[in-house]
């Protein structure tokens, strides 16, 4: 972020959220988990700004810091299938099948067409085999 936007803008909210959304968008993923991180300083309870810095770890590949992310964005709110989807793919990743498996047929349970969760899914049994 430019020095003259940060001092016009100030370190709000809502500045946060907007700066992260854009790098985001422009695939700044470092950035865009500095600024998500900066809103959740200011408002922890910014239950967008935790959703999309699981979302940008995960592109980052932190696998661990987005799977920790993602349960706290689905413990605030059980229903929110995006997060658990994110949540078992992270796992997947850290060599949890098990795990993932239990998140994806829960996914599943809600939509039982999902492509992403059918796939992790069939992923996750063929690593328990």
């Amino acid at each position: 972020m430019g020095k003259k936007a940060a001092r016009y803008a100030g370190d709000t909210a809502e500045f946060c959220a907007t700066m992260g959304d854009l790098q985001f968008e422009l695939e700044q993923y470092e950035e865009a988990a500095q600024s998500y991180g900066k809103l959740l300083t200011i408002n922890p309870d910014h239950a967008a700004g935790r959703f999309n810095l699981a979302m940008t770890l995960e592109q980052l590949g932190r696998w661990r810091e987005a799977s920790d992310q993602f349960s706290q964005v689905i413990e605030a709110n059980p229903k929110k299938i995006q997060a658990r989807l994110g949540l078992a793919i992270c796992l997947l990743h850290q060599d949890k099948a098990e795990a993932a498996l239990a998140h994806f047929d829960r996914c599943l349970a809600e939509d039982p067409d999902d492509e992403t969760a059918l796939f992790g899914k069939a992923v996750a049994l063929q690593c328990l085999l």
